[in-house]
């Protein structure tokens, strides 16, 4: 196979059936015909998606109803910031070394190809259409916190300070983050106080300079603990929840963020984005102590709940460069005002109950 289809018009027969007779997909079937479907409004983080409804000589028994073929965002910005991160390398890693043996249940990886410096990134995943999902903007109750808790926690352990397979040819470290948001900073403050200050504490706004300033410190000094596979984008939005005979199975998706990093990032960032602020501190002893009960209960050791709290308290450190990133990406028409008004409280009530401000003070 030389070329890697662009977009869904480059989708043809004959690519299907080669990419998918080639990962053992198909079982000797043939698609003869298929339909597309924007999902959505098409776009994922960074990414535009299409469902693929095939047609399969003699039935589809056992074979893929339906599948999500995700592309690059069609966004020249976003396209940008997606090949700053190598997000589309990152994804496409994740899915064809990780997806298989992850106790996060992510899709299916059905196929999946990325060519960095070039225009070639696809991937080909289950359709998780059928599971339940839950809006960000909503919050999420207690009962799913704390299976995604349990969910984070089983995949923080599964990788916990172990080789990732192939890591060195697709997953960069945490702390290079420490390079690659720095100068988004720039031009997102700016932003983040023209247009969201008036929903932001004084205090916060008075620290945002300096807490951008020591953003590089703080990654490094995160990780400098324990490594593992971290999300590092699992808001409520990256969950599906199938039903099952034993209750609902956390399904974690949109792996374009993955590192090797602190699990304690992954915890403070779903906490933050998730959980209404009167959930959070209703629940949160209860949820925090899933969470590390399930990391020992599958092999984690000398890792103890206070330094998983002091761990989550530095990593409120971060949150002033990501409410600057936040300007650059959360515009001020009636989606993104609704967004802010409802997600910005979040972060600002993280930050006051583990002390950012005066964490902060060790780096400035």
């Amino acid at each position: 196979m030389t070329t890697i289809p662009q977009s869904p018009e480059e989708i043809t027969t004959e690519w299907l059936n080669t990419a998918l007779g080639a990962e053992g997909i198909l079982d000797g079937a043939e698609i003869t015909e298929f339909t597309l479907e924007t999902v959505g409004d098409g776009q994922g983080f960074l990414s535009a998606l299409v469902r693929i409804t095939p047609t399969y000589e003699g039935g589809h028994d056992g074979l893929p109803a339906t599948m999500i073929a995700k592309f690059p965002s069609k966004d020249v910005n976003e396209r940008e910031t997606g090949d700053a991160l190598g997000a589309y390398a990152r994804e496409s890693g994740f899915y064809r070394n990780c997806a298989s043996e992850s106790p996060g249940h992510p899709p299916r990886h059905y196929h999946s190809m990325s060519n960095p410096g070039t225009d070639e990134h696809l991937i080909v995943i289950e359709d998780l259409g059928g599971a339940r999902f839950v809006s960000q903007l909503g919050g999420v109750g207690h009962d799913d916190a704390m299976h995604i808790m349990r969910a984070l926690a089983q995949v923080h352990a599964h990788y916990w300070e172990r080789p990732i397979p192939n890591e060195a040819q697709w997953l960069p470290a945490y702390a290079e983050f420490a390079e690659i948001f720095p100068p988004e900073f720039e031009t997102g403050a700016p932003q983040l106080v023209a247009n969201w200050s008036y929903c932001t504490p004084k205090t916060v706004l008075d620290r945002l300079d300096a807490g951008n300033a020591a953003y590089p410190a703080v990654v490094h000094r995160l990780s400098e603990g324990p490594s593992t596979l971290v999300h590092c984008d699992p808001r409520i939005d990256n969950v599906a929840f199938a039903a099952g005979p034993h209750g609902d199975t956390v399904r974690l998706f949109d792996w374009q963020l993955a590192s090797r990093g602190p699990a304690a990032y992954d915890v403070m960032y779903f906490m933050t984005q998730s959980l209404e602020p009167t959930v959070r501190r209703a629940r949160q002893s209860e949820l925090l102590g899933a969470y590390h009960d399930e990391l020992v209960a599958n092999g984690v050791t000398g890792y103890s709940r206070e330094r998983l709290e002091d761990d989550i308290g530095l990593a409120t450190c971060t949150l002033w460069g990501f409410l600057s990133l936040i300007g650059n990406i959360v515009f001020p028409d009636e989606k993104g005002k609704e967004i802010a008004e409802r997600t910005l409280p979040r972060f600002y009530s993280m930050m006051e109950d583990f002390d950012a401000a005066s964490r902060l003070r060790e780096f400035v």
